[in-house]
C-alpha cells in the first residue's frame, strides 16, 4: 500500500511538471489588431520575429528579429498581466465613434491557449494593457524604419 501512494504521488508529480515544461517551451505570440473601414493595422510577435501587416491581406509590411533581451522584457511585461482575465478586461468604445477611431484587440497565445480582449478603442487602450500595447508600437516603428 505504501509503495501504491509513493507510485501515484510521484507519477502526479512528474507530470505536472512535465505539463509546466511543455508550457515554457511553447512559443511566445502576441497580436495587436487595430482597424476601420479604409485602415488596417497589424503587429505580431512570434518569438523571435516580429511582423508588421498595413493590409487584411497579410502581406507583410515589415519584419525583424528581436534579441533575447527584447523578448525577457515582453515577457516581464506580460507577466504583470493576468492572462485568463483577458476576455473580462475592462475595455470603451464609444459608439458614436466607430467611424472615428480604429476597433483595436490584442490576442495573446501562450501554452497552448489563446487569450483575446474585447475590441477597444485604438485611442482609449486599457490601463493594464497600455504598457505592453505601447512596447509593441515602439518595436514596430523600429523594425519599419529599418525596412
Amino acid at each position: 500500500m505504501k509503495y501504491l501512494i509513493i507510485f501515484t504521488l510521484f507519477f502526479g508529480f512528474s507530470k505536472e511538471f512535465h505539463a509546466s515544461a511543455q508550457e515554457q517551451d511553447t512559443p511566445l505570440r502576441v497580436y495587436y489588431t487595430a482597424s476601420s473601414r479604409g485602415y488596417y493595422y497589424e503587429i505580431a510577435l512570434q518569438e523571435p520575429v516580429i511582423k508588421v501587416f498595413h493590409s487584411r491581406d497579410r502581406q507583410v509590411a515589415a519584419e525583424g528579429t528581436l534579441p533575447q533581451d527584447t523578448w525577457m522584457e515582453i515577457r516581464n511585461i506580460l507577466s504583470g498581466i493576468e492572462l485568463k482575465d483577458l476576455p473580462d478586461i475592462n475595455t470603451y468604445i464609444d459608439d458614436s465613434a466607430r467611424d472615428k477611431s480604429a476597433i483595436a484587440q490584442l490576442r495573446v497565445c501562450h501554452g497552448g491557449k489563446s487569450y483575446q480582449t474585447p475590441e477597444f478603442d485604438q485611442n482609449k487602450v486599457p490601463k493594464d494593457l497600455k504598457s505592453l500595447i505601447n512596447k509593441m508600437q515602439s518595436l514596430a516603428v523600429i523594425v519599419e524604419s529599418e525596412e
